[in-house]
């Protein structure tokens, strides 16, 4: 738990400078390797600062990971308001991704099963994003962009435990991850896809890459 009885305008300042180094940190080491006194130096803070904000390095990372949550929430709402349909929500979602998986190390996704209050976090969100994901899925159905026959659950499911084990095996190291993350996502979203979805599917494609080639 967070200590209480320092939450006045100061506290909530370093409080906030903390969880921003620390993300900053955690992201492009993992968890592991990031040392409580290397955050508190960084930050010319003392250690003592730190341990009265947050107990300990678990308390830290779960706070981290909430404030990531708020703000792709955030993201995902602002680009519902913004977007013509469902499938172009979920591609600009994977625009969004590509770019912030380049500066994650992906020891972090891993390091993070070894903090069991961070885990718990992390199958929580999402359990909640399987459940509202589905209702989301459907819109498309209604958009005519996915096709009606689809248990779309079990879809999610599947996808969710296809990035976890291209997260956490080592079989594909002779492969770039962003390709593999590409087929699988492409994979599923063609499989479920109407011919209109496809062709919306297609058209992205050609933009995205001719935009990553010029770079």
């Amino acid at each position: 738990m967070i200590k209480k009885g320092k939450d006045n305008k100061l506290h909530r300042g370093v409080r906030e400078k903390i969880i921003a180094r620390a993300a900053e940190l955690f992201a492009q080491r993992g968890v592991r390797d990031v040392t409580m006194d290397e955050i508190s130096s960084s930050l010319s803070i003392s250690k003592r600062t730190l341990y009265e904000i947050f107990e300990d390095k678990e308390v830290l990372l779960v706070e981290c990971l909430r404030k990531h949550q708020e703000k792709v929430d955030k993201e995902i709402n602002d680009t519902i308001e913004s977007s013509n349909n469902i499938l172009e929500v979920i591609l600009k979602g994977y625009r969004k991704s590509i770019e912030e998986l380049h500066g994650i190390n992906f020891k972090f996704f891993q390091d993070i099963n070894r903090y069991p209050k961070a885990a718990t976090v992390f199958a929580e969100k999402r359990d909640r994003d399987v459940r509202g994901s589905v209702l989301f899925f459907h819109q498309g159905v209604e958009q005519g962009i996915f096709r009606d026959d689809i248990n779309f659950e079990i879809f999610i499911l599947l996808f969710h435990k296809q990035f976890d084990m291209l997260i956490k095996e080592n079989d594909w190291r002779n492969y770039c991850f962003f390709d593999l993350y590409e087929f699988i996502i492409f994979t599923f979203l063609r499989g479920i896809s109407t011919v209109k979805g496809l062709d919306i599917i297609e058209k992205f494609l050609v933009d995205f890459r001719k935009q990553n080639k010029s770079k």
